[in-house]
């Protein structure tokens, strides 16, 4: 059976946004002739720890853990301290008055030692320290280990996962060093990122991208890409802007195998019957939500529909993510502390046990920039898609929406319109109510999605490269 190395700092135990891309790989690769041998993180930056992917994975694999010093956690711990917890993280507004939906955020001010001092020193570390990104620390450590590695366990292909890009960096090198086929793996784009173009940002002290640290990474994406016999993209979009972004690289290369959903993990579900007969509406948020994000608008609405005359009761709002932490006072009193609940993180099996029961499924996108907008796939999609409930979509048109769209369970509201935030809520009341809140996905089209499927075409890839 062939070999494959999977770099990726985020894996279980470990739990976060990325591991599932990587873990979904690793499970079905056997079934195409690939045996996955993992090099990750030995002390990951999360405090989240969830055993149960583990279980996912075949039978004695292979982890392989290296150190990372990341200065960047001693240097978030200080600013933390200068700035304060509350100043630190970027604060959701607070819900405005219903109806004035253009008042003016309150600016908040730094003093000027923040502002001339520790704000610009803020900036140097990150351009001439955390680059490509504050895992840099890992890179020495994992090149080690994956010498040794790719070694022991007689390696033919390396496959690195991104963000954080430290690991493209370390496989670079890695397949330079030994000669070895390299697939590179983008959940997220590098440089055409938002987060490498300036945009502002509610956090007082958020790091600016240098020119210089700019054109270094844009070197080393250059490098990483002409070295890759394959580049992996999450949607067709994002490939899109890699290729006009860097036309010099064969676009041959480019390849779109998005995120997706196990079967497996609804097959061990029990089937729900939907009680159509029960009067409250229960709308489930499962995933991460974001700033920017019509989360705010979403309140105003539910905030109105909680003050009409009976029918506020009969509208449940829940949001399982650890995201929502920083709402969670303010939703815990009226009035919305009868109405809407967060649960935080739960293991990924019942999240997914929790969208097939769900009356509603609410998605609310980051907006992103207007060049990403469009190419924004939220990672939740596919398994929304399969659970076979309505959707709710709140913000902007892009590849979610037009996926969504064509799974057949979508309604789709934009992020401004409250209004119709409301009448959309209020409709899938009155279907609940009458019996009529049903769902009819189309199977065919959403079954490309299947985690097995997708694999096999990363196999496919890979066996078309050890064959050159």
């Amino acid at each position: 059976m062939k070999s494959v190395l999977i770099i990726a700092y985020h894996f279980p135990p470990a739990r976060s946004a990325g591991i599932y891309r990587p873990v979904k790989f690793s499970k079905y690769l056997p079934d195409f002739g690939w045996r996955p041998v993992i090099l990750s993180v030995k002390n990951p930056d999360t405090k989240i720890i969830d055993d149960s992917l583990l279980k996912e994975l075949p039978e004695n694999t292979k982890i392989y853990k290296a150190y990372s010093f990341e200065f960047v956690r001693i240097e978030d711990w200080v600013f933390e301290k200068i700035y304060g917890r509350r100043q630190y993280q970027a604060q959701p507004a607070k819900p405005r008055v219903s109806g004035d939906s253009n008042s003016p955020a309150t600016p908040v001010r730094q003093s000027p030692l923040k502002r001339f001092v520790l704000t610009p020193l803020r900036n140097v570390i990150h351009n001439f320290v955390n680059t490509p990104d504050g895992k840099v620390g890992w890179i020495p450590f994992a090149i080690v280990k994956g010498l040794w590695i790719i070694w022991r366990e007689k390696i033919d292909v390396i496959l690195s996962t991104s963000p954080p890009e430290s690991g493209h960096v370390i496989a670079l090198i890695l397949s330079f060093l030994t000669r070895k086929k390299l697939v590179v793996d983008f959940r997220d784009p590098w440089t055409t990122h938002d987060n490498r173009r300036n945009l502002e940002t509610t956090a007082l002290w958020a790091p600016r991208v240098s020119k210089s640290r700019f054109r270094y990474e844009r070197w080393l994406e250059r490098r990483t890409l002409s070295r890759a016999g394959a580049i992996i993209h999450t949607g067709n979009g994002r490939a899109q802007l890699v290729k006009e972004s860097f036309p010099t690289i064969d676009a041959g290369k480019h390849h779109v195998i998005t995120n997706g959903y196990d079967e497996a993990d609804f097959a061990t579900i029990q089937p729900v019957s939907q009680d159509q007969t029960a009067k409250c509406l229960h709308i489930f948020s499962i995933g991460e939500i974001y700033t920017d994000s019509a989360i705010e608008n979403l309140l105003i609405a539910l905030e109105n529909l909680i003050a009409a005359e009976g029918i506020g009761s009969e509208i449940k709002l829940t949001f399982v993510s650890e995201s929502v932490e920083m709402w969670r006072e303010r939703l815990s009193v009226p009035p919305f502390d009868k109405n809407v609940s967060v649960l935080g993180f739960r293991p990924h099996k019942e999240a997914v046990a929790m969208m097939t029961q769900a009356d509603v499924l609410l998605l609310l996108v980051p907006s992103g920039s207007e060049v990403m907008r469009d190419r924004v796939i939220a990672g939740r999609t596919f398994e929304y898609m399969r659970s076979a409930r309505p959707i709710l979509m709140i913000g902007w048109e892009g590849e979610s929406s037009r996926i969504l769209s064509a799974g057949g369970t979508l309604t789709f509201v934009p992020h401004d319109d409250i209004k119709k935030i409301e009448h959309v809520i209020l409709e899938f009341h009155r279907r609940k109510m009458a019996g009529e809140l049903v769902a009819n996905p189309n199977w065919e089209f959403v079954r490309q999605f299947d985690r097995k499927l997708q694999t096999g075409r990363l196999a496919g890839l890979m066996d078309s490269l050890i064959k050159r």
